[in-house]
């Protein structure tokens, strides 16, 4: 007993986060962070001894990005009131000083000169959150987080470990029991994801568009038109993709889901509220293509020099143009007034082009609106991105921040956050539909008090190889090939 208190009592804040335990037992029994976050909270510890191995620098890591965001984040609750003045230093000093610790971490296992898996081992490792928690943490995810300390976000070898990533995917030192299996998990690697991913999506827009170009013929006497083959693509893919976690695009696919649910048995037709829905549908997802995010065309070939560029041009546009916007509206509407009761005696003609089946009103009226929302957009990306890029490219060096510091960070987050989404077995649409096979007889067995099927995380993996892992592969070829 008194041999047991000498060990605790022996334990000070200098003692390591991890014993050095065997591979095998750290593997199984892996520590929770928040308690070690919650006991630094009171007393940060000066020195800190590490042992140069990986499981040990990524907890050790891990620990003190939690204590960045958990101070970071009690500073910004707290605002600008003086009687808390003196919690609000005192986090914003701990903050900075677990900022410097987790740079001294990095930088001392970096010493030891460690190889790319290894470094991935460490950015990939999982730890939870609590002891008996479902949640886990990784540094991918608090390189990601709102709260993360910009100089390792802009670290150099953080980048290329990102980077080659995105490029070649995560090397696996597993045993070689499945050599064959994850030689080919390999070959779909996350750059090859996003482009099947995209891939897909402009499928998608392409078939909406001629959906709208060419409508189904209206036969009076031969009743409604049914849904054929292209309606029920655009059905199964709305509905599909309204099943992951919502985005902007995610109103797209919501609008075209009831357009052709609201019209059943028919279809969505020229004149119809339902059709003109599915204009403002294609509108928002060739838009949200272009957005900072996944599946996105900025992410396609050159991410560390289109990303930034998409970045500049949406905070220019949420914090310059949409203000300025608002605050010109109404001398805009007034002077639009104007100017139509002064063009009231003039008529308005339209010219165009005959064609043996021409395209409905509605869709010429749509696209001409597009056609000018898309000029004023490409006009105001234009200048605003010549102002910024010609003052920071004279100083900046770095192709993530030719645009300012800010933009730069913000866009190597939302890059990571795309390779860290791309890293794991990743169902999208349409193909998430598959795992409804597994997901729904698990979940009615849990409901009646069976246990979990043992092989369902199999069935899953083999679901992900036969589709998107085939898929994946194929798409990986263009760039094996040289096609890109």
């Amino acid at each position: 007993m008194n041999a047991r208190e000498d060990e605790e009592t022996q334990q000070n804040e200098t003692t390591p986060f991890l014993s050095n335990a065997s591979p095998l037992q750290r593997t199984r029994q892996r520590p929770a962070v928040m308690p070690q976050v919650r006991r630094l909270q009171d007393n940060l510890p000066d020195i800190l001894e590490l042992d140069g191995q990986p499981e040990q620098t990524a907890f050790s890591l891990l620990v003190y990005l939690h204590l960045y965001q958990s101070c970071r984040a009690s500073v910004e609750r707290a605002g600008s009131h003086p009687d808390i003045w003196p919690s609000i230093r005192d986090a914003a000093s701990k903050g900075k000083l677990a900022e410097q610790r987790s740079l001294d971490v990095w930088a001392h296992y970096l010493d030891t000169y460690p190889s790319l898996p290894e470094i991935q081992s460490v950015l990939w490792s999982r730890f939870r959150l609590e002891p008996n928690s479902p949640a886990f943490s990784r540094i991918v995810d608090c390189l990601q987080a709102n709260h993360a300390p910009p100089a390792l976000i802009t670290h150099p070898v953080v980048q290329t470990v990102m980077m080659s990533t995105w490029k070649y995917g995560l090397h696996d030192g597993g045993d070689e029991s499945h050599h064959l299996l994850r030689r080919f998990d390999s070959l779909t690697t996350p750059r090859a994801l996003h482009l099947l991913h995209l891939l897909i999506q402009l499928a998608f827009v392409g078939v909406l568009a001629h959906y709208l170009l060419f409508p189904p013929v209206v036969f009076i006497n031969l009743g409604p038109n049914e849904q054929a083959s292209r309606e029920s693509f655009l059905t199964m893919m709305a509905a599909a993709s309204m099943l992951v976690p919502w985005t902007v695009c995610s109103l797209a696919y919501m609008a075209v889901f009831l357009a052709f649910l609201l019209t059943l048995p028919s279809v969505p037709l020229p004149g119809s509220l339902a059709f003109t829905s599915l204009h403002i549908a294609l509108i928002l997802h060739v838009l949200s293509l272009h957005l900072p995010d996944t599946p996105g065309l900025a992410l396609f070939l050159q991410p560390r020099t289109t990303l930034p560029l998409t970045v500049l041009v949406v905070q220019s546009t949420l914090r310059i143009t949409l203000p300025a916007t608002l605050f010109f509206l109404p001398v805009f509407l007034f002077s639009s007034f104007l100017v139509s009761a002064s063009l009231a005696d003039s008529p308005f003609s339209v010219f165009g082009t005959s064609a043996v089946v021409p395209a409905p009103m509605d869709t010429r009226l749509w696209f001409f609106i597009f056609f000018v929302l898309v000029t004023i957009a490409l006009l105001l990306s234009v200048a605003v991105s010549y102002s910024v890029a010609y003052t920071f490219s004279l100083v900046s060096t770095e192709p993530w921040d030719r645009y300012s510091q800010p933009v730069g960070l913000l866009a190597r987050k939302i890059f990571y956050r795309a390779v860290v989404r791309h890293t794991c077995h990743t169902f999208f649409p349409p193909f998430n539909l598959l795992r409804l096979f597994v997901i729904i007889p698990s979940f009615c067995l849990s409901r009646l008090g069976y246990p979990p099927i043992p092989g369902a995380k199999a069935v899953e993996t083999t679901m992900w190889r036969l589709s998107i892992g085939l898929l994946g592969a194929i798409a990986a070829g263009f760039w094996l090939w040289g096609l890109i």
